[in-house]
């Protein structure tokens, strides 16, 4: 049909300070101006692929979190039991 689909986020189509008044045909305009001059940014959804490298970043510092997290614990169980030298037994 020659009619191309391009999905753009919201949050990075630019806007001046001020721009408060919003109508269909105003925000047309702009984007087809925006769009025109190459300023608007193309987002795709996530492969599969991508979303596996995500999830398991995420679950590495989840993981990291939950070390540290255990690490204090730790050193507090320590510095309550023998307060002194022994406290920084981790150094």
């Amino acid at each position: 049909m020659g009619v191309s689909c391009v999905v753009v986020a919201p949050s990075l189509v630019l806007r001046k300070p001020g721009e408060r008044i919003k109508t269909d045909r105003r925000d047309a305009r702009k984007l087809a101006e925006l769009l025109r001059a190459g300023l608007l940014t193309e987002v795709h959804p996530p492969t599969e692929a991508d979303e596996a490298v995500r999830d398991l970043c995420r679950a590495r510092e989840d993981a990291h979190g939950d070390l540290v997290r255990a690490r204090h614990r730790a050193r507090v169980a320590a510095t309550r039991a023998a307060p002194g030298p022994l406290a920084a037994w981790g150094r």
